[in-house]
């Protein structure tokens, strides 16, 4: 599962930034990942075990947050993939590059191409969207560049002539990926309180988990740009 929260940092990201360290300050620490960063995992976790005060604080702060993307005009994108799906899927008469890929790599691909046909759409030609992913994983850091630059390469006009080659990519995400610590990010908490969200959504819609996000991700509906989208590949499962 990966998933993407645009923002528009010119226009809106003074305000969301003052919001979310007000909603890190009213938090319990023990609700926070190493005493100082939000963490969806965490604060589902504590409404999932229904223990007070900390369920209540849990509920509060996530739709504080989740409120976030509408006030704001945050859009909100994902990708999501069965594992075991694609493992059957690529037991079939498939590419090379089909059979390689991991979980991460055809979720990140799904969700990258629905932020850039979106950008392409409706933003400027001459802007390009920054991707900034959380530096938790060195394998997965690999994965990401990898894929952002495949995913550029494929967008790529092909020219009949030197002058044309000059011209930009048709891709509208920016030439890297930038890495950062989510724990001084809290653009990256809010993007992973999101992911958390849409992923316990999905296995209740359609792994039977039992049901504990629904008002939260009501919350989020508006803001997610592909609502409704189903897991890529469960039908391989």
């Amino acid at each position: 599962m990966v998933a993407a929260a645009v923002i528009n940092m010119d226009r809106s990201w003074d305000a969301i930034e003052a919001q979310l360290y007000r909603i890190v300050g009213d938090t319990p620490t023990n609700l926070l990942a190493d005493r100082k960063s939000l963490k969806g995992k965490l604060l589902y976790r504590a409404i999932g075990k229904g223990v007070q005060p900390d369920a209540a604080h849990a509920e509060s702060i996530l739709k504080r947050i989740l409120d976030l993307p509408t006030k704001y005009g945050i859009a909100v994108f994902y990708g999501a993939v069965d594992r075991k799906g694609l493992s059957n899927y690529q037991k079939r008469n498939v590419s090379p590059e089909e059979r390689a890929a991991t979980s991460y790599d055809v979720a990140f691909k799904r969700c990258v191409e629905r932020v850039d046909a979106a950008a392409r759409a409706f933003i400027d030609k001459q802007e390009r969207i920054l991707w900034i992913a959380d530096r938790s994983d060195s394998k997965r850091e690999l994965f990401t560049k990898t894929n952002l630059s495949s995913h550029r390469f494929a967008q790529e006009p092909s020219y009949e002539s030197l002058e044309e080659s000059f011209r930009l990519t048709d891709s509208s995400i920016a030439d890297t990926v930038y890495f950062g610590h989510s724990e001084d990010s809290t653009a990256l908490q809010l993007a992973d309180i999101c992911c958390s969200t849409i992923t316990l959504s999905l296995l209740e819609r359609f792994y039977d988990w039992n049901p504990c996000v629904g008002e939260f991700y009501e919350r989020l509906r508006l803001r997610i740009m592909n609502d409704g989208t189903p897991v890529h590949l469960r039908e391989y499962a």
